[in-house]
């Protein structure tokens, strides 16, 4: 699937999410898509960096294509925090799989 139509799919999810029953996490992973739709990988991290902001929903997420490692601990990713709108660009641990 091209990344339009993935885009495309994922706007359309969105549009169908019943607003009044979304629970925090929920709405901080719509805000993140309606503003990000190829967001991929999507974890939620610390506080906001922000010091007047200091969400709880502080998001990171790779977007597709973009799967490059910084080293053998970090991974490239972006921020977004869905309260006041900050977004950067950095690195996040590695998440291994438990084996």
């Amino acid at each position: 699937m091209d990344e339009q139509t993935r885009q495309r799919r994922v706007l359309n999810l969105l549009s169908r999410i019943n607003r009044e029953n979304e629970t925090l996490r929920q709405w901080a992973v719509r805000k993140l898509l309606l503003w990000q739709p190829g967001a991929q990988r999507i974890r939620f991290e610390e506080r906001c960096p922000i010091a007047r902001c200091r969400s709880k929903f502080y998001l990171s997420y790779q977007v597709a294509d973009v799967d490059r490692r910084l080293s053998d601990v970090l991974e490239d990713c972006a921020y977004y925090c869905p309260r006041c709108g900050f977004g950067n660009a950095g690195g996040r641990p590695v998440k291994r799989d438990k084996s």
